[in-house]
């Protein structure tokens, strides 16, 4: 039988429970980049030692972690994020 490409009709309709489970570990579960990291690290290391540095840019497509990067900053800088 082959499988329609459309989603279902009942998109509307609560998970069931065991799928909620599943969605809600796969929630919690982090994983960390190797390169997030080695870009956290650089980072603040040119925020506590800023050497003549008044800006960083960070850039980058869509979904790859600028925000969660400048959040995550933030939070180990304890200092509020502007919007």
């Amino acid at each position: 039988m082959e499988e329609s490409l459309h989603p279902p009709d009942d998109l509307d309709e609560p998970l069931q429970p065991e799928l909620l489970a599943l969605l809600d570990q796969f929630k919690d579960y982090v994983v960390w980049h190797p390169r997030l990291v080695q870009v956290q690290t650089h980072l603040l290391h040119t925020i506590w030692e800023p050497a003549d540095v008044a800006h960083v840019v960070v850039c980058g497509p869509s979904g790859v972690g600028k925000s969660k990067l400048a959040e995550v900053l933030a939070r180990r800088l304890n200092t509020p994020i502007g919007e």
